[in-house]
């Protein structure tokens, strides 16, 4: 499922390597499971001691151009986190703890995971905020709290008469106090209200 190698960088020696499979999840680690119903997607808890499979996709080897291995690694504005995404657990988010060198969480969406950005701002007192889409009508927030869905309104067509469709990608606003949400043909600007104000 690939590897993530963390490196010395005056020896570039090995100081810690990680395996994306379920065995790398600790006691300590939460564990995230979207589930969708009629009253929209949310996240479930799983715990980390019962044994479950993660959802993969299985290699076409003839495919040019196959993507195999970690094909998303970002660390946040502080570097305390690093988010994954492994090419063959697409729907899958691995976020490791720096400060430890562990797993922190593990969160399993529905569908593959096609863009995340994390929160540029950063300080001793706020968490770290991760977002996540997976090109469709949610915006997935992550921070050391839990995991949120936020439906975004207008994003039921994909005709690009006026509607958002589904979202391909996000990125935050260089200031951290918007993040911005991209479809096919539109965009839409998602502000936080107590986002400044946070303790």
């Amino acid at each position: 499922m690939g590897h993530v190698k963390l490196l010395n960088s005056v020896t570039w020696s090995v100081l810690k390597e990680w395996k994306h499979t379920v065995d790398a999840a600790t006691k300590n680690t939460i564990v995230y499971v979207e589930d969708y119903s009629d009253c929209g997607s949310r996240f479930s808890i799983r715990d980390c001691n019962e044994r479950f499979e993660l959802p993969s996709v299985k290699a076409n080897y003839d495919d040019p151009y196959l993507l195999v291995g970690v094909g998303v690694a970002k660390f946040s504005g502080s570097g305390r986190y690093l988010a994954t995404r492994s090419d063959s657990a697409p729907s899958v988010i691995w976020v490791w703890d720096m400060e430890d060198l562990s797993l922190s969480s593990l969160i399993v969406h529905q569908a593959p995971v096609v863009s995340l950005d994390w929160d540029p701002l950063h300080s001793k007192d706020k968490e770290e905020i991760l977002a996540m889409c997976c090109n469709a009508d949610h915006v997935y927030i992550w921070s050391s709290s839990g995991v949120l869905a936020l439906k975004v309104p207008n994003c039921e067509t994909l005709s690009g008469a006026g509607e958002l469709g589904p979202i391909r990608s996000l990125a935050w606003s260089c200031n951290g106090n918007c993040l911005i949400l991209k479809g096919d043909y539109h965009f839409c600007l998602c502000y936080f209200p107590d986002y400044g104000t946070r303790e």
